[in-house]
């Protein structure tokens, strides 16, 4: 099992933001503390969490140290860039709903098994 690397994730990062044309925004990636999660209103145990300021097209990308592997952790940082994409909003603190986040899920692991089974995969995985 792959421990992930923030450089390769932010590969990823890099990677996705493209795909999902999402290229005239400044995203950073980075290991969140827990009391980054904490002020985010975010669970204690969420692999990641996804801000932004629509009027700077900036987006901030925390994810969990303790990702368990690199795939899970690529699949992660789609997540969230999937979130930016969706939600790009002046209104970035929603309310958590449980089947909103599976679709974002299933969206996320889609492209990413898409893009491993097209190119051998980016970051972790290259």
């Amino acid at each position: 099992m792959n421990k992930p690397r923030i450089t390769q994730l932010r590969a990823v990062a890099k990677r996705y933001q493209v795909l999902l044309g999402l290229v005239d925004w400044q995203i950073t990636v980075n290991w969140a503390t827990k009391q980054d999660f904490a002020d985010r209103d975010c669970y204690p145990d969420a692999l990641g969490s996804c801000s932004w300021q629509v009027e700077y097209h900036t987006c901030r990308i925390l994810l969990n140290r303790n990702l368990v592997d690199a795939e899970t952790a690529e699949s992660t940082v789609i997540h969230e860039l999937i979130h930016l994409l969706a939600e790009q909003s002046d209104n970035p603190k929603g309310k958590y709903a449980p089947h909103y986040e599976r679709a974002l899920n299933t969206i996320a692991d889609l492209l990413w098994q898409w893009d491993v089974t097209r190119t051998g995969g980016c970051g972790a995985n290259a």
